[in-house]
């Protein structure tokens, strides 16, 4: 998921989970309340405004689990995304629309 790093610290992270629209806005989804983080995923994050966290859920959904109830407590991966990262997934996003 693309989210805005809101807070974080070595203990705790807040994140709001954003989508890109049809013309190139981030759009905000749903703040996700703060979790446990760990200190490589605090060394991974520290210094990134955005971020790819990829959990559990993403490999291994599960079914009986209710929307809006998303937590990071099950965190795999994060991959911190620069603004300039940012604004090539937007480009990408306009000009797949003009095709």
């Amino acid at each position: 998921m693309l989210v805005k790093i809101n807070f974080v610290s070595r203990q705790r992270i807040k994140v709001t989970q954003l989508d890109i629209d049809d013309y190139g806005s981030l759009l905000p989804l749903k703040s996700i309340p703060q979790s446990q983080l760990g200190e490589s995923l605090f060394n991974a994050l520290q210094n990134s405004e955005f971020a790819a966290i990829f959990t559990k859920m993403d490999i291994e959904p599960r079914p009986n689990k209710s929307e809006g109830n998303e937590s990071l407590d099950e965190v795999i991966l994060v991959n911190p995304i620069s603004l300039d990262e940012i604004n090539e997934e937007k480009r990408k996003v306009i000009e797949s629309l003009k095709k």
